[in-house]
């Protein structure tokens, strides 16, 4: 009979390492992470989330467990249990997809915290927490910047590890979403974005039409409600250090098929969305303009 493998509990956090979190808390600008999970047992690297949130003492972890069937809620639970000042999570009843998850996760940490910065990053760490910590960093620098995505760009200094055929499909979507959506966007996928709190409502308030391309909704609802120019000065794309792509993904082959139709029904979408918008807008201006029967009456 196989054994099943206890885990021991760990010791409660010294006194001194709570006092200086809380000390952290309060003079630094604090940052939430939504880390979205399902059936994650096996996969998700629970001993890198508890050495990386000790060395980030203003950061908070949501792991989101969205309606996992294995026990990715106890490893969940016990993970959270290693040091709850820091990690908290919250469970959901169904699966509703990682766009909900994370949806969910950033409404919850803006009600539940006082981030004044709210990211997502996926739950196996292909994007590592330092790297996180960068982003944010780089973020809370910037006060012009409102949203900053990491990009998976080759360069020198940088390693990013993916497959032949992970990079084509992505440079290939990229140019889709380009020509669809006009978004400029380098690495729409990208797993890691930061951004102000505030912005919460805007882009999460309400449910997102897809299941993968949220992040490129999530851009579109923030490039219509800024306007093209301010949107291009407010959002930024940062060349990761470093990403490593994990096993494990869920990605099938038939996944891109349905990116492109996500793609195809967010155009139309926020395209009548546009056009509704300008004909609200057009209507306030002609009911503020005087007629010109008016005028030619207050001319005589």
């Amino acid at each position: 009979m196989e054994r099943k493998q206890t885990i021991p509990t760990p010791p409660p956090l010294p006194e001194t390492w709570l006092k200086k979190c809380s000390l952290a808390a309060k003079m630094s600008a604090q940052v939430t992470l939504v880390v979205p999970c399902y059936n994650e047992v096996g996969r998700l690297p629970t001993e890198e989330f508890a050495a990386g949130v000790l060395g980030w003492p203003e950061a908070r972890i949501l792991f989101v467990n969205d309606g996992s069937k294995d026990d990715t809620a106890t490893v969940l639970e016990e993970l959270v249990a290693r040091n709850p000042l820091q990690m908290s999570v919250l469970h959901l009843s169904q699966n509703s997809g990682k766009a909900e998850a994370v949806r969910r996760g950033c409404l919850e940490a803006a009600e539940q915290t006082n981030s004044s910065l709210i990211g997502f990053a996926d739950a196996d760490l292909a994007v590592s927490l330092s790297e996180m910590r960068r982003l944010a960093d780089y973020l809370a620098d910037k006060p012009t910047l409102h949203l900053l995505a990491g990009s998976r760009l080759r360069g020198l200094g940088c390693s990013i590890e993916r497959t032949l055929f992970r990079r084509i499909q992505g440079r290939a979507f990229a140019a889709l979403t380009q020509k669809l959506l006009g978004l400029g966007a380098y690495d729409t996928q990208c797993g890691a974005k930061i951004f102000r709190s505030e912005l919460t409502p805007l882009l999460f308030d309400e449910p997102f039409l897809s299941r993968w391309c949220f992040d490129i909704e999530m851009l579109k609802r923030l490039s219509l409600a800024y306007g093209e120019e301010a949107f291009s000065q407010s959002v930024y794309e940062l060349p990761l250090h470093r990403w490593v792509e994990q096993g494990g993904s869920k990605v099938s082959l038939a996944t891109p098929l349905r990116m492109a139709g996500e793609l195809w029904q967010i155009r139309q979408h926020y395209k009548k969305s546009a056009a509704i918008q300008k004909l609200k807008i057009a209507s306030v201006a002609v009911a503020d303009t005087p007629s010109i029967v008016e005028e030619k009456r207050d001319a005589a």
